[in-house]
């Protein structure tokens, strides 16, 4: 049995954010295999603009006083989900309509147990999401981010489970999609019943590939752990053993910027800590840096020995004499260097292939779709 449509919630934020990137390739895979999938943002004619893209969005229709509260929330920086954006998407007498990016409008039925929400995993906990008694399943592209939505007034107890709502406790979740071994490894602890798909990523080929003319610079993305990236650049300028090298912060800029400045820079340090996965460090291994830092647990299945320089979470004085002895051997033996990260980024663009990452989601969404006809028999 096939649902109705498939409806991935997505935060209304459009700065470059790998989880968002993720839920819009998803909705493209599977409309691409025949089904009938729309990223879902709480906003009207909110639009992604820092990738390219054409994926069917649908939006509730929400009325003018809630509009108004969305937009001056929004122009706040507060891009997230909020209790009001939950219930009025479950508002059964609401419609939806969809909107591409060419601007075609198409008036769409209110939810229904026809219908899988896709939920992220920051917010499963969410009181308001009890009245939601649809199929459901959740995309955990973050396993430390699991309980961020779990009220936090009173502390948890250990004897009252029953009182406290997740989503995981539904009967109506069909499975989790999870991004990464460690946030498998996670859930799998917690929620040993739930059906549970580990599933792959990729990056885009057309901006993220291997180039062989590298300048002596590094790059980075300026709000990631700014605590500690801080006190490295700030070390390396005290201790001026890097004076010819450029140093590259990545911000708020468009995917294929991002590309250029990647496969122009010989080294990418990451700072991720607790991260689901970690996109950045891949598409810059990918690129063709060397790769120097944290693998925020997420990213420990890549950023390892001997493609890349893992460093110990905290360990700001190895960081920094990594990043100078890669640095040394770069000007003493650039032709090597380039050649090691050539035959990695070759490495991982088999591993995480786009290929892969579309065949291993629909296994998983053909596993979901089984205990949805499940579902349905004993509706």
């Amino acid at each position: 049995m096939t649902p109705r449509h498939i409806y991935y919630l997505c935060p209304d934020q459009n700065t470059p954010t790998g989880g968002i990137l993720k839920c819009y390739q998803h909705v493209d895979y599977l409309n691409s295999n025949g089904f009938s999938a729309f990223v879902y943002h709480s906003t009207p004619n909110f639009h992604i603009d820092w990738f390219d893209q054409n994926t069917p969005v649908a939006y509730p229709n929400i009325n003018f006083y809630l509009y108004l509260k969305k937009v001056v929330q929004n122009n706040l920086g507060k891009y997230y989900f909020r209790k009001w954006d939950i219930r009025s998407m479950l508002n059964s007498n609401q419609e939806l309509y969809s909107k591409s990016k060419l601007g075609t409008k198409t008036i769409l039925p209110p939810l229904s147990k026809e219908d899988i929400i896709v939920i992220p995993e920051f917010i499963a906990h969410d009181p308001s999401l009890k009245d939601l008694n649809l199929p459901t399943v959740v995309f955990n592209q973050g396993a430390y981010l699991t309980f961020n939505s779990y009220p936090r007034t009173t502390a948890p107890t250990l004897c009252k489970k029953e009182n406290d709502y997740s989503i995981y406790n539904n009967n109506h979740l069909l499975g989790i999609l999870s991004i990464s071994e460690d946030t498998t490894n996670y859930l799998q602890h917690i929620y040993p019943d739930i059906p549970l798909f580990q599933i792959t990523s990729s990056v885009n080929s057309k901006f993220f590939h291997f180039q062989d003319v590298k300048k002596k610079q590094i790059s980075y993305i300026l709000k990631k752990n700014q605590k500690d990236s801080l006190q490295v650049l700030k070390i390396l300028k005290e201790r001026g053993n890097l004076k010819k090298w450029e140093i590259t912060p990545l911000h708020n800029i468009p995917q294929n910027e991002v590309g250029r400045k990647l496969r122009n820079s010989a080294l990418f340090l990451t700072f991720s800590t607790r991260e689901g996965f970690g996109l950045p460090p891949l598409e810059a291994m990918i690129s063709g840096c060397t790769v120097i830092g944290y693998h925020g647990q997420g990213g420990r299945e890549f950023i390892k020995e001997p493609y890349a320089y893992p460093i110990e979470d905290g360990n700001i004085i190895e960081f920094v004499k990594t990043i100078e002895k890669v640095a040394l051997d770069f000007d003493m033996n650039q032709n090597e260097l380039i050649k090691k990260s050539e035959r990695t980024s070759k490495h991982l663009q088999e591993m995480y292939s786009e290929k892969r990452e579309k065949k291993v989601l629909l296994q998983a969404w053909g596993k979901i779709l089984d205990s949805y006809s499940k579902l349905m028999q004993t509706e």
